[in-house]
Parts: structure tokens; sequence; C-alpha cells
């Protein structure tokens, strides 16, 4: 049994994902980094530093040491993520299950509150185009009668997560509902902490719509059992869909990796410019050595005489203009192409116009609002199966990401809120408080549940008087210094 067999789609990315991978990470190890196309049919070997026609392999080698990585990957992934899990926004969460609020703050038995579990498959999903969450259940040592056994024995479900490389292969029906997928799990271990080397060990786990197995690198069986669930515990996180690939993502990076490779290499080829030729040289006729055997030494300190009949000798400057050209491909194309690349150039192009700025923010706000919504659906699905794994059958459960991330200052924000009260006060008073206590959210998100209780029962009691709605949100901006 040859477990090690990926699926076609996975030969076809994997290559891919490893580059998106580096490019994110960054570091030293970015420049020496090299992918081997051969099994996808190209026999080349891809470098993320080029070697140019002209340079020999020691001096690559010693550029390649020398060079730095501009990590714009890594500021778009952060970016985004910061966008929808940062401090002005609130994930909705009503959850009616057993002991949610203990599991919420430990969702992977390694510590991971629900936060910060999502944010990790957010950075994922971005990276790889999707990430895989399991929901599994600890194996007991005795047998598990009812959900009261297995809440004393705290043998609660869990969710595991997965990077897009784990997963190397899977079958769909033809409606596309997983029939079973297998993932890869390589770990380092030392059972003897004086030990020199760490042990590679690989296993591979298979769920099925009615069991799970485990077999190790031989292909030999270690583990199975069976489970009720009636479909594959796993859920997909995308950050976007693929266009002609089933099952896979499509990475938040596909574009700007190559670009800010582009970036670096001519970064590198201005650092070489720079090392190479950017100091002047001494140059002096070949005869001003008057006979003197002897090398002269020209500094600062020393005197140099030449015949007064000869030309003085000169400083010779190489020219700057492939210098400034590289410069300005680097920061007139190259990083503005990343940033429109990524839906961010609304913070490069600051001489914008107002409308052309918002229009601008459209687009990257289309963009957050279509990775929320998949973090939204995959939140609540693996809810769902946490409550299967229960026997736990129509769970309450309410997952509500922002659905909006447009930028405006307060001051706009009270203005809409006005017109709103003017336009809507009379037809749908229930609407402006609705709207008012949304706005009195945003203006202060860390307010406690208590407080955003009170918020919004004083607008409720003052929905009939518009005027006196608009004057409570006035008085809680007041009250918090915003």
């Amino acid at each position: 049994m040859n477990l090690a067999i990926k699926h076609p789609i996975y030969e076809s990315l994997s290559a891919d994902w490893s580059f998106f991978q580096m490019a994110y990470e960054g570091g030293r190890e970015w420049a020496s980094w090299r992918s081997d196309y051969g099994s996808q049919g190209r026999s080349r070997s891809d470098q993320n530093l080029w070697q140019h026609l002209r340079e020999s392999s020691d001096d690559y080698q010693l550029r390649v040491d020398r060079s730095i990585y501009p990590n714009y990957c890594r500021t778009v992934v952060d970016v985004y993520r910061d966008f929808i899990f940062g401090s002005d926004t609130t994930i909705g969460r009503e959850i009616d299950l057993p002991d949610i609020d203990l599991f919420l703050a430990n969702v992977d038995q390694k510590d991971s509150s629900i936060d910060d579990f999502m944010k990790r498959a957010a950075i994922y999903a971005q990276i790889y185009g999707h990430a895989a969450i399991f929901v599994d259940a600890p194996q007991a040592d005795q047998a598990i009668f009812t959900l009261r056994d297995q809440q004393q024995l705290e043998l609660r479900p869990y969710f595991s997560l997965y990077t897009a490389p784990d997963i190397v292969d899977w079958s769909q029906d033809r409606f596309g509902s997983l029939e079973w997928v297998r993932v890869q799990e390589i770990s380092y271990r030392s059972k003897d902490p004086f030990q020199e080397e760490s042990e590679k060990t690989t296993s591979y786990r298979t769920w099925t719509r009615e069991a799970w197995y485990i077999h190790d690198q031989d292909g030999q069986l270690v583990a199975e059992g069976e489970h009720q669930l009636g479909e594959v515990p796993m859920v997909l996180v995308y950050f976007q869909k693929h266009p002609t690939k089933e099952f896979v993502g499509l990475s938040a990076l596909n574009d700007i990796a190559p670009l800010n490779r582009m970036l670096a290499n001519t970064v590198s080829y201005i650092d070489e410019f720079i090392s190479r030729q950017a100091f002047p040289f001494l140059a002096a006729a070949d005869d001003m050595s008057d006979g003197q055997e002897e090398e002269m030494v020209i500094s600062a300190a020393n005197l140099f005489q030449y015949p007064a009949e000869a030309q003085p000798p000169t400083y010779v400057s190489p020219p700057t203009d492939p210098a400034s050209f590289m410069k300005d491909y680097a920061d007139d194309y190259l990083v503005k192409e990343i940033m429109r690349s990524a839906s961010l150039d609304y913070f490069v192009n600051a001489a914008q116009s107002g409308l052309a700025k918002k229009m601008d923010f459209h687009r990257l706000n289309n963009v957050l609002t279509s990775f929320s919504r998949n973090l939204e659906k995959a939140e609540t699905d693996i809810f769902r199966l946490w409550a299967k794994w229960q026997e736990i059958q129509e769970p309450q459960v309410v997952i509500d990401y922002p659905d909006d991330y447009e930028i405006e200052g307060i001051e706009t924000v009270l203005k809409n809120a006005e017109l709103i009260r003017k336009v809507y006060g009379d037809q749908s008073p229930a609407f402006v408080s609705q709207y008012l206590n949304q706005v009195a959210n945003r203006l202060d998100p860390k307010m406690t549940e208590e407080e955003q209780q009170q918020v919004g029962d004083q607008l409720d009691d003052n929905a009939e008087d518009n005027l006196q709605a608009l004057a409570t949100l006035e008085a809680q901006r007041e009250r918090f210094d915003v």
C-alpha cells in the first residue's frame, strides 16, 4: 500500500504552495530557496534570487549572502487578517451548546482561543488558498454511554488545523461532497533528551464518512476506529475558491509573490551596483611613477608628485543611470503593482482624488467581505460538526463576521447618521435606532456587553424622538473621547 501517492491537483500545485510559503515567511533562507518543477513536466529548477548571465558562481553566492528580502507578501496577508480580526471589528457568536465558554477558550487542546485559532486559519488560507479544519474527538479508555459521561471526562471534541500541503489525497462524489480525505503528518520527536538528532516520523491519517485510519510511513495500520457522523469531519477554509480546480483554493499571493520576488531581485542588483561600481577610482598616467618600482600609496596623508608637464590624476565615477533606472523601476512600478494586486493601492496613491480613493477602497472592501463570509461559513460548519460529535441535533449556532470594512472618519459617520435620521426618522424609528446602535459600537468597540445593552436600550427608548436619539449618540462619543 503506497500512501505517499498524491492527488494530481496536489502534484500540480505543491511547488507553488512551497513558493508562497517561503514568500510569506521570508528571512535568510528566502534567497537560497529553490523549487524543483520536474514533477510537473518542467525539468528546471526555480530559484528566488536569479543569477545573471555575466555572474560567476562565486560572485552569485556572495550576492546571495548579502541579499535582503523586502517582504510585502507578509504585509498583505497580515493586513487582511488585521482588518477582519482587528480591535475595531466584532465577530458575533451566539452558540447554545454545552460548556461552550470553556471550549471557546481552548478549541484545539493547545490553549488556543477561537479567535487565535481562526486567525491562524485565515493566514494559512491566504498563503495557500485554503486550509482544512478537522473536528475530532479524543478516544476514551472506558465506555462512553451518555453526553454527561463525555462531559465529566472532559472528552469534548476539538479542532485541528492543517495546511494545504498536509492534505495529500482526497475523493469527491459527483456533487462535490467528500468521500474520503488523507492528510500527511510529519513530526520530529526524540524520546531521549540527550539524543543528538530528533527522529523524523511520517504518518497518514485517513478519514471516510464512517471511519478513520492511521498508517505509518511504511503503510502499516497503526490505529483505526468508527464514527457515526455520516460525513468526513473536515471543513475547508477558503481565501477564494480556485476558478478551474475543484476542492482547492486560490492563494492571495498568486500574483503578489512573483512581483515581490522581482522586487527583491531588483534591490539585489542595485546593491551589487553599489558594492562594485559606486565608489570612484583614481586614474593616472602610467608614466607618473617616475621610474620608481615601489608601489605608490595614495591617501590623504601622503604627497603625490607628478611631472609638471603631465595631466593631474583624476577620479573617475561610474555612471549612476543604471542604478537610478532600477530604483525608479522598483518604486514606480513593482511596489505600486504589488499594492494594486492586493487592492491596497488606496494606501500608496496619495495624489488621488477622494472619489478615486473611495473606489480603490471599495475594491479592497469587496475582497475582505468575500473572505470574511468564507470564514463565517467555515466557522459555522465546524461548530455544527462539534455538536454532531456530541449527538446534538439542530444546534443553535449563529456566527456573524462583519459584512463591511469601509473606512470612514467619525465626522462622516455622524453626518450620515444625521442624514439617516432626517430621511428615515418619521418612516422607521426602529431602523434609525438600529443604525445608531451600530455607530455607537463602532465609536467604542471595546464596550462591555452591559454597556452595549445600556446604549442600545437608551436608543430604543428614544426611537420615537430621533433628535433625542442622536443626542444620546453624541453624548456617547464624548464619554469615550473619540
